[in-house]
């Protein structure tokens, strides 16, 4: 059995009874001790003229002496005589130095001689505070209250009776009062602490609601991330409330500390982007404007021809064309590199897609004198993926062989079968990238290459968009040693 609550409710409502027992518990002991203080008080106050009227009516005690065993003898018959008509009290004869000279109790139970001169002489003239109280000479241990006066007038007084009440024992005093006392806590329970605590209950319940809600809304949407059903958030509340949004809010804020990283690389990227962007539009927009100007000049020492203005045009329209690729490849790889972009993955054969891809560029490799051949395209492998991406990455990679494979006279499309994956590779038998080429490549999966070369732009823009769509796959594009010559690049998808 659990004996502490898991809710921050169940914590603090326990918590309250604690302390509404704690209060009982220390009402009970300040009980004990106002209580026994004020009895004490009252019984001495109550008593503090009996000593006097007991001299008042004895006043044989101050014309006896004690000088001889006959004195001694008649007052402690006196004492004794008085003494049994008050059982709850012992009276002693004492001299002005606190020396006993006769007892009402017999001398065989006395075990100290003496009382405080002091404490006898304060509460005779009024000055002490009162309870006040002296050692019992029966038992010294013992504290009691008393009353006294002194026996004889004003300063011819030779001595002092005392009278010792020999109850209540301040020690047993719990005890004697045990029902009084365990009445009065009940009292305070039910009549203070527990209505107390019903308040606090209630208002606890109002403070605690708006943590419940939060740590259900963090519950929800951990549940919402990482695809949970209700069954399961329920077998995992295990935690209070506070301590499920402390973990809660841990995980947010490394969630938020990983969302910066990532927000700070994507402007990193987007930076390197419009740079590149701005590097690779100055050339083509320089050229157009040159041809332009040519074509509008009124300058009449040197008249364009016809075939001259002919090839000004032709050179602008493959700039336009070569702009309007760019731009558009542009748009695409920043519409995949949005955050909440999400690919559309079905099974398909990746055998029947490598085909159709082949075929569309076939007629385009045999006009540039390239075999276009693919190994492995009777395999029967599904693949699950999007499948217009993954035709995207096709249509990059084969498409930058045929046009920049130079000297190449075979592009092969090989697919691989594995355990769990299948592999493609786009390869050439052309002279292989440039050094630098292959260590763009294979420096980061996330850079794209900053190729200057005027064959290498859009070479650089495809195959950036091939790595974000691997990327989207949880895949990546791999650059393979072949030798001194060809190129193989290659990436793996997952098999169904």
């Amino acid at each position: 059995m659990r004996l502490i609550p898991r809710s921050l409710f169940g914590r603090l409502v326990l918590a309250l009874v604690g302390y509404g027992a704690a209060v009982v518990l220390a009402f009970a002991v300040i009980a004990e001790l106002t209580h026994s203080r004020f009895h004490l008080r009252a019984t001495q106050s109550q008593a503090f003229g009996w000593a006097g009227e007991i001299v008042a009516r004895h006043p044989d005690l101050a014309a006896l002496t004690i000088t001889g065993e006959r004195g001694r003898a008649a007052v402690e018959a006196t004492l004794k005589r008085i003494g049994e008509s008050n059982p709850g009290a012992a009276l002693y004869l004492v001299g002005r130095n606190g020396d006993i000279l006769a007892a009402s109790v017999p001398g065989s139970r006395i075990v100290a001689s003496w009382l405080d001169a002091e404490s006898i002489e304060a509460l005779v003239d009024g000055s002490a505070m009162l309870p006040l109280m002296i050692s019992d000479p029966l038992d010294p241990a013992v504290p009691r209250i008393f009353s006294a006066a002194r026996v004889g007038s004003g300063s011819l007084a030779s001595s002092y009776l005392v009278m010792l009440l020999l109850g209540p024992d301040t020690r047993g005093f719990l005890a004697t009062h045990t029902d009084f006392l365990l009445s009065d806590s009940l009292a305070m329970a039910v009549g203070v602490t527990l209505p107390a605590l019903a308040t606090a209950v209630v208002l606890l319940f109002i403070i605690v609601r708006p943590v419940r809600r939060i740590t259900k809304t963090l519950s929800n949407l951990e549940r919402e991330e990482l695809g949970l059903t209700s069954d399961d958030g329920a077998a995992g509340a295990v935690l209070s409330e506070l301590d499920q949004v402390s973990e809660d809010v841990e995980v947010m804020a490394r969630k938020i500390g990983d969302l910066l990283k990532k927000l700070r690389e994507d402007d990193k990227t987007l930076r390197e982007l419009f740079a590149g962007l701005s590097h690779d539009l100055r050339t083509p927009l320089t050229v157009l404007e040159d041809c332009i100007e040519r074509l509008t000049s009124r300058d009449e020492r040197s008249p364009i021809s016809a075939d001259e203005s002919s090839e000004l045009i032709d050179v602008v329209a493959v700039q336009v064309r070569s702009l309007s690729r760019m731009i558009a490849s542009q748009f695409e790889l920043a519409s995949l590199q949005r955050a909440e972009y999400r690919i559309r993955s079905e099974p398909f054969f990746i055998a029947d897609l490598v085909n159709d891809v082949a075929m569309k560029f076939s007629a385009r490799a045999i006009a540039r004198g390239l075999k276009l051949e693919v190994l492995g395209k009777s395999a029967r492998s599904l693949v699950y993926a999007d499948v217009m991406l993954i035709e995207r990455v096709l249509d990059n990679l084969i498409s930058n062989a045929v046009r920049h494979a130079k000297g190449a006279t075979c592009i092969r499309i090989e697919i691989v079968d594995g355990a769990t994956s299948v592999k493609v590779a786009v390869c050439d038998d052309g002279p292989g990238l440039p050094r630098e080429w292959r260590e763009r490549l294979a420096c980061s999966a996330q850079s794209v290459p900053d190729w200057r070369m005027e064959s290498a732009r859009h070479v650089g823009l495809g195959l950036g968009i091939v790595r974000r769509i691997l990327e989207l796959h949880g895949s990546c594009l791999v650059l393979e040693e072949t030798g001194e010559r060809g190129t193989r690049l290659g990436f793996s998808l997952r098999r169904v």
